[in-house]
């Protein structure tokens, strides 16, 4: 679901978060779609596994607003 690269991810048996730098899509004019700050940048993901809910690319100011938001345990770390 998490396109190339993974830099680092984390799971429990409630959610996984991801840390994630992108590659360029090969059949993208623009990532700016995909990618609002661009390929560049670090975007990180949160998975709500019993809802099976996949929220990202996100920012990390938006990502820790969702951790707290859903509880996302703080045992839950990314490198």
């Amino acid at each position: 679901v998490i396109p190339m690269t993974i830099l680092s991810y984390d799971y429990n048996k409630q959610f996984i978060i991801v840390k994630q730098k992108p590659e360029k899509h090969p059949y993208a004019a623009s990532d700016r779609g995909i990618y609002p700050a661009g390929r560049d940048t670090i975007y990180y993901w949160l998975i709500i596994k019993a809802e099976e809910e996949v929220l990202g690319p996100l920012d990390f100011e938006k990502f820790k607003e969702l951790r707290k938001k859903y509880g996302v345990p703080n045992e839950l770390i990314l490198e």
